[in-house]
């Protein structure tokens, strides 16, 4: 059964700005222009290759990392990309971010050292790579709730690749959008009042190499509309479950 819906992301085509000028793409369509890699917990890895790499020509690469795993290709349109690349450099302010002086601040906060401390905790690492910019950041257990300006930055774009990866994992914008159009079907009945959900939405998502699958989308509360965080799973029999919650301001 396919689901076809209306439904279109946005992006802004303009090239990425440093210093007041545009940062063009790589000429080689094989350079990785931002890559970031999940290290830590206590399930052995098979490959060093990063999470996941983005290429100057758009193509997406996940590699098998673990055994119990699969590989997943995809590709984002170069206006994607460039809108990324954007975010990356303008909003979240990656190449201003100083991983000692952030180290030092979480420390410094009540609470956060458990993150930082804990053994097996899971380690970020974002590297972008451009035309004469180049920065890797790292950064260790990160917390549910970031409580520093540059933490929430870094996590801003941290969930904006993993939204590409949940596209990936699910086959392809295609395939993923037919996920979206069968979570507004069971949204339009448990929450009518609830504006439908489009792939800014999407956080996760999943098709196992047994068949079973995972996908969950999540929207923030606003004033005149409800927070909505809804989960579909799915077993390798083909049954599948749709769970809604509603989310407070």
């Amino acid at each position: 059964m396919r689901f076809v819906p209306a439904l279109a992301l946005l992006f802004v085509a303009t090239l990425p700005t440093l210093a007041g000028h545009a940062v063009e793409l790589p000429d080689d369509p094989n350079a990785v222009v931002l890559s970031m890699d999940f290290r830590g917990g206590r399930v052995p890895r098979i490959s060093d290759d990063p999470t996941v790499s983005i290429f100057a020509d758009g193509r997406v690469a996940m590699p098998r990392i673990y055994a119990h795993d699969r590989s997943y290709a995809d590709r984002i349109s170069i206006s994607e990309l460039r809108e990324l690349l954007r975010f990356t450099l303008e909003e979240v302010r990656f190449l201003d971010y100083d991983e000692a002086v952030v180290a030092a601040r979480r420390a410094a906060i009540p609470g956060e050292a458990q993150w930082i401390h804990a053994p097996h905790h899971e380690s970020t690492e974002i590297a972008l790579a451009l035309p004469g910019v180049a920065k890797t950041v790292r950064y260790v257990g990160l917390s549910p709730r970031p409580k520093l300006a540059e933490t929430q930055a870094f996590v801003a774009l941290r969930e904006r690749i993993e939204q590409i990866m949940a596209i990936a994992q699910l086959g392809g914008r295609e395939e993923a959008r037919e996920w979206v159009a069968l979570a507004n079907q069971k949204l339009a009945i448990e929450a009518p009042d609830a504006a439908p959900l489009t792939l800014t939405d999407l956080i996760s998502g999943t098709i196992r190499t047994d068949g079973s699958l995972f996908v969950q989308f999540e929207r923030l509360a606003m004033k005149d509309q409800p927070g909505i965080n809804l989960a579909i799973a799915g077993n390798a029999a083909g049954d599948v479950r749709i769970g809604i919650v509603r989310l407070q301001p």
